[in-house]
C-alpha cells in the first residue's frame, strides 16, 4: 500500500529534472501544510514526495 496519509507540517522536497528525468539539477526545499490525504496524493501524482519534518 503505497497511499500517503499525513499531517504537516511537513518538509516537501521538490526535484528539478531535465526533460530526459537523467539528471538531478536541483533540490528546494520548503514547508508546506498538509492535511487532506487528496492533496497528499495530488501531490505524490505529480512527483512530488512529501517527507516528514527532520
Amino acid at each position: 500500500d503505497r497511499s500517503i496519509w499525513l499531517r504537516g507540517p511537513l518538509c516537501l522536497i521538490v526535484e528539478t529534472a531535465r526533460e530526459s528525468g537523467q539528471e538531478r539539477l536541483s533540490f528546494e526545499k520548503f514547508f508546506v501544510e498538509v492535511d487532506q490525504r487528496e492533496k497528499a496524493d495530488s501531490f505524490y501524482r505529480y512527483g512530488i514526495h512529501l517527507l516528514p519534518e527532520r
